[in-house]
């Protein structure tokens, strides 16, 4: 991984990575026959990651705790900050890092 830019503007932080990767890249029609690409010949890419999070955020307290404040279940939090069992954001939403957007390589415009 390689940071490739920084942005701050009055809401949101925001950091773009470059991640460089390999595996196997291919279709397969309905019936299962290679279209394109290879099941045998890796395949290298690099793709760029832009994760966000909220201006304000604050370092994320250490947790001893792994059930919701809220409710007392155990912790499971989505990727939108809302807890599982209560299905309501929950606080930790503030602290998170989310990725927002991710480009192909050949169409990253920085």
């Amino acid at each position: 991984m390689l940071p490739v830019k920084i942005k701050e503007d009055a809401f949101y932080n925001a950091i773009t990575l470059r991640i460089w990767a390999e595996g196997n890249d291919y279709t397969v029609d309905g019936n299962g026959k290679v279209v394109a690409g290879s099941k045998n010949r890796l395949r290298r890419w690099s793709e760029y990651w832009t994760f966000i999070r909220n201006r304000g955020a604050k370092e994320a307290p250490a947790r001893a705790d792994l059930n919701c404040p809220n409710c007392g279940a155990p912790l499971k939090v989505n990727a939108t900050g809302i807890c599982e069992f209560l299905r309501r954001q929950d606080n930790f939403r503030r602290f998170r890092l989310g990725a927002s957007k991710i480009e192909q390589d050949e169409s990253y415009a920085g």
